[in-house]
């Protein structure tokens, strides 16, 4: 997480390079400990702070600068690119250790971890050299990006009304919306918080507080995703009477409505949220047979 939160633009681009080179130490550290015993220890913290930490940084740089459509694609293509080393990696490993080489193989390891560092810092210093700010985005560029964003959000809006969206249709742009909400309920109420602090409009911040206002049932709710819902859906609307669910619990200021009451606590076992999610089921089938309609037609109306 750490690692992730300092990947900002500009800085991103440089620490895939910095990482690996870590990583070649605690290979190298790795590679000493069959003859130095305590080495081992911190080897293995340096291992996950530098060679594991490696696909968060690098999730971040593909978000950073990924083609508009392709985020999806090329983060899959990274994340083969590391399990497929997770899972061939060990069990050579523990053919070259059985056979009396673990030291030379972690210094195999090391040279691998070597050339990653150099051809890191090659794509580091011509992304510099490309983009002459080391690929931070200029000030005209953030204006856009979150013009963009607002923009996309009013649209959205237009769109649902007074539903709450799901997903879209990748082909025809069309949300699939629900009346109730789901998990995600809370976080347009958040997006809708955000532009309404953002432009000062005073149809905006009745929008945000409203369909914070609908979140109210979810108070009640028994499951796990009730603070999950609640605190994006209202951490933003604090001093918006309209916006405030009832009940309040005055126990508990700086937490959501709803969050862990002894009366109602959060369902932790599994059984009954299975039952609940059979039940549901079936009375959907039950629904869609009488009326004659399709699961895709109603899917989430």
């Amino acid at each position: 997480m750490g690692w992730s939160k300092a990947a900002r633009l500009g800085r991103a681009e440089w620490l895939p390079g910095w990482l690996a080179a870590g990583a070649v130490g605690a290979a190298l550290l790795l590679a000493g400990a069959p003859s130095v015993h305590p080495q081992a220890w911190p080897a293995a913290v340096a291992v996950g702070v530098f060679a594991v930490s490696g696909n968060a940084v690098s999730m971040v740089l593909v978000m950073q600068r990924a083609a508009p459509g392709r985020a999806g694609q090329d983060s899959a293509l990274v994340s083969a690119g590391f399990f497929a080393g997770f899972a061939l990696g060990p069990p050579v490993f523990g053919v070259l250790a059985e056979a009396g080489h673990y030291g030379s193989a972690w210094l195999r390891v090391a040279g691998k971890f070597a050339a990653a560092c150099s051809v890191a810092f090659m794509w580091a210093v011509r992304a510099a050299a490309e983009h002459g700010d080391c690929g931070m985005m200029r000030p005209d560029g953030a204006g856009r990006a979150l013009s963009d964003v607002l923009d996309r959000g009013a649209v959205t809006a237009a769109d649902v009304g007074y539903q709450f969206p799901l997903f879209a249709d990748s082909d025809s742009g069309r949300w699939i919306t629900t009346g109730r909400s789901a998990w995600t309920g809370g976080f347009w109420a958040g997006l809708l918080w955000l532009r309404a602090r953002h432009t000062g409009d005073p149809p905006d911040r009745a929008a945000a507080s409203a369909c914070t206002a609908r979140l109210a049932p979810w108070v009640e709710a028994d499951t796990a995703t009730r603070g999950l819902i609640l605190w994006y859906g209202t951490a933003l609307a604090r001093g918006d009477s309209g916006a405030a669910p009832p009940k309040a619990d005055p126990r508990a200021p700086e937490a959501p409505s709803g969050v862990g009451r002894p009366e109602n606590p959060v369902q932790a076992s599994l059984f009954p949220a299975v039952k609940r999610i059979w039940r549901h089921r079936s009375v959907c089938r039950r629904f869609l047979a009488e009326t004659g309609r399709s699961a895709e037609d109603e899917a989430f109306q």
